[in-house]
């Protein structure tokens, strides 16, 4: 990062211009499990989220059901995320009635992946912390739920499938688990309203690239089209300063949302949030840039042969 030479800049804007509803440019991602970490799970990022002015993304595979965490925190902005699977129609209509604003569907989810630390650890938790959504009429069973995410028998959904399925809800949907241009554009086509780059937290596929190395190839895809955000890998405010000058317009944060939940609840995932925002207003102060809308690759470089290179969207990070 390149911090200014001599002066200050007084912090105007740290919403995200480009997405509603967002105070700080930071939403939480859609953690399964949630039960796990604290009894009271999403209920409690919700209310976090609620006091922070930032947007929960809310999981199917939760302790709680989409309704229980809508009521926990009813003023707040929410984003539900689903799998393509043949109970989607069911759950969307549940969502909408549900008040939320738009779904997040997971494009890279069809089967779970090959999660080796969770077999050594032999990680069988009970059930009932990822079932808050598969109870009631038209909805798999836990043991369906499962079986869909766990077999590679599952049925594939295409691009035009997925279009077809969003178009019925009438609600603007994400797609998350986007890594490269071409994806980028298949989902354009399909009707997404915004791209989130995802490698799953690096939990599907081993070596996949990291988010932040796809980032830049998928903004310019995009070109400003629909809003892009970006998750795995944030870890400070730092990242996301790097992220928002690699082209996203926020990012989305998981593991550090759960370590802030487990914690101490909903106060943690608070103060992560603030410890986020105020490091991102340091930054922008030293780079500055008094609007997120400012931070763009001219505030950052990377060394490369001994030297300082500008980045530049599409640059190859991993060298």
């Amino acid at each position: 990062m390149y911090p200014q030479d001599a002066g200050f800049v007084a912090i105007e804007e740290i919403h995200a211009a480009a997405i509603k509803n967002l105070v700080v440019p930071i939403l939480t991602a859609p953690v399964g499990g949630d039960g796990l970490y604290a009894a009271d799970g999403h209920l409690a990022v919700a209310r976090a989220n609620a006091a922070c002015g930032t947007v929960s993304i809310v999981p199917e595979v939760g302790t709680f059901s989409y309704e229980e965490v809508a009521a926990a925190a009813p003023s707040a902005a929410r984003i539900a995320q689903l799998y393509p699977y043949e109970s989607f129609d069911h759950v969307a209509k549940r969502i909408r009635a549900a008040g939320y604003q738009a779904l997040c569907v997971t494009v890279d989810g069809g089967v779970v992946g090959f999660r080796v630390r969770n077999r050594i650890n032999r990680f069988r938790p009970d059930p009932s912390v990822f079932s808050g959504n598969v109870a009631g009429d038209g909805t798999p069973s836990v043991a369906e739920t499962y079986g869909l995410m766990v077999s590679a028998e599952t049925p594939a959904w295409d691009w035009d499938r997925l279009a077809e399925a969003t178009a019925r809800h009438g609600l603007p949907w994400i797609a998350k688990g986007i890594l490269t241009a071409e994806a980028a554009e298949a989902a354009l086509a399909a009707g997404a309203s915004a791209i989130l780059v995802s490698n799953h937290g690096g939990r599907q596929v081993d070596p996949a690239p990291a988010s932040l190395d796809a980032l830049p190839e998928v903004a310019a895809a995009v070109a400003g089209r629909v809003p892009v955000l970006l998750d795995s890998g944030v870890r400070t405010g730092a990242d996301v300063f790097v992220a928002l000058a690699l082209g996203a317009d926020a990012v989305v944060i998981g593991r550090l949302a759960a370590y802030g939940l487990a914690a101490a609840g909903e106060a943690g995932v608070r103060r992560v949030i603030e410890l986020l925002a105020e490091e991102l207003r340091t930054l922008m102060i030293l780079a500055g840039a008094p609007d997120v809308g400012l931070i763009n690759n001219g505030t950052i470089a990377r060394r490369r042969d001994g030297q300082v290179h500008d980045l530049v969207p599409g640059d190859d990070l991993s060298s």
